[in-house]
């Protein structure tokens, strides 16, 4: 399947988590984000986040993960199938290029997702 299916089935399985355990959030503000490229910085406290912003988020937001994941292989597969980048925090040289590749898609329409 193409990415924008990847993602559509990635955020129905995301909802189904939380919808299966009856946790399903209450979301406020949701129509306020901007439709144009923008960044949003969540504050990073479980690996449960990065499912709920899938969950909710429309499938044109991108998300911005540690490289370190990448050591993972199953889970490296699986995000970058949906388009996630991956941004070296140790390696200087590494970090800068990813940090230009990141500004590149951000000035062609993606919308990112970062985690604090």
């Amino acid at each position: 399947p193409n990415q924008d299916n990847r993602q559509k089935a990635a955020r129905a399985f995301a909802a189904m988590v939380f919808k299966a355990t009856c946790t399903w959030p209450k979301i406020k503000g949701i129509e306020n984000l901007p439709k144009q490229p923008n960044i949003i910085v969540a504050n990073h406290a479980s690996y449960l986040d990065g499912i709920l912003l899938t969950a909710i988020l429309p499938n044109y937001y991108q998300f911005v993960i540690k490289r370190e994941i990448t050591e993972i292989p199953l889970i490296h597969f699986f995000l970058k199938r949906l388009g996630s980048h991956f941004v070296d925090r140790y390696n200087h040289q590494r970090g800068a290029s990813d940090t230009r590749k990141l500004l590149r898609f951000s000035s062609e329409g993606v919308c990112l997702v970062f985690f604090t």
